[in-house]
């Protein structure tokens, strides 16, 4: 695929612009403007469409910040941090240094993003094609684990109780068992 095609870049221009609308308007999340944006690429050849979903996600989640930051709304999940810092500064009457930050702030953590992704992308493609049943099992226990000792519970048991539930229905499953019948399934 040609990236500096005059299609191909308008493409890029007014799915970026669209995204930026669809974060700007709050209750509307970066997920669902590409979820109604799939429906308008079916006829596209796939990396064309690939690259207008992405300008359309990297746009929503940069529009966000405007409303967080003008009516301290934010138009999308991932722009809720900037509500702290960015509608303080808007009511002292530096909005335009606030968007200023945030474009900057997007610019630039895209751009590290895309590098990061395009060099370690092979790396770890390659590591987890070698996963297999163990492997994945331990990696749901530790997932598991992490997210029930972050509860912040003073007592252990309180953040373990999740993580042994869920240890006991991957032991069960890993056994080819139901937990509910204590008998192998049928599968």
């Amino acid at each position: 695929m040609k990236f500096l095609t005059p299609r191909l870049l308008f493409d890029v221009l007014w799915s970026t612009q669209l995204g930026i609308i669809v974060g700007m308007l709050p209750g509307l999340t970066a997920t669902m403007g590409v979820a109604l944006m799939t429906t308008l690429t079916y006829k596209f050849e796939p990396s064309h469409a690939i690259l207008v979903l992405i300008c359309m996600y990297v746009g929503s989640i940069f529009g966000g910040s405007r409303t967080a930051i003008l009516i301290n709304i934010p138009g999308t999940p991932a722009n809720a941090a900037t509500t702290v810092d960015g509608n303080p500064l808007a009511k002292q009457g530096r909005a335009g240094e606030a968007m200023g930050l945030a474009t900057t702030a997007s610019f630039l953590g895209s751009a590290f993003g895309t590098l990061m992704l395009a060099i370690f992308t092979p790396v770890i493609g390659n590591i987890a094609l070698e996963f297999h049943s163990f492997e994945y099992f331990w990696l749901a226990i530790f997932g598991v684990t992490i997210c029930g000792t972050l509860t912040g519970a003073k007592d252990p048991l309180k953040g373990g109780y999740p993580a042994f539930s869920a240890f006991w229905w991957l032991w069960w499953g890993w056994r080819g068992c139901t937990p509910t019948a204590a008998f192998p399934s049928a599968v």
